[in-house]
């Protein structure tokens, strides 16, 4: 038997050990999280857990338009463009009008105005 055959023997044996000590860890934790529950009492939890996913998801979508709303009013940009941004946003993200306005920074009559 070589050298190498033993090391990677090794390393299999702690890959191993660490899959299970993981799997072990887990067991307990679902134990303690579930043990003593009726599974009629698990399915409201599985229900508010999906929500809370639902939620959290809901919360970064915003964030992220937030964020890239905050980069549009910083930018400069013409006010036929921020027309144009405020017209795509209205008709493609169901924002209102007004919000679409304040988002863009278009003033309401300048929207209205030809150019």
């Amino acid at each position: 038997m070589s050298g190498d055959d033993t090391i990677e023997q090794r390393y299999r044996f702690r890959t191993f050990t660490e899959n299970i000590t993981s799997l072990i860890q887990c067991f307990y934790k679902w134990r303690q999280k579930y043990s003593g529950m009726e599974s009629s009492d698990v399915k409201p939890l599985k229900g508010l857990e999906e929500e809370s996913c639902r939620l959290k998801r809901m919360y970064a979508d915003l964030n992220f338009k937030s964020h890239d709303m905050k980069k549009l009013k910083k930018a400069v940009i013409s006010l036929s463009d921020r027309k144009v941004c405020a017209q795509k946003l209205w008709a493609d993200d169901d924002v209102s009008i007004t919000m679409s306005y304040n988002i863009a920074g278009v003033v309401a009559t300048a929207f209205e105005c030809k150019f």
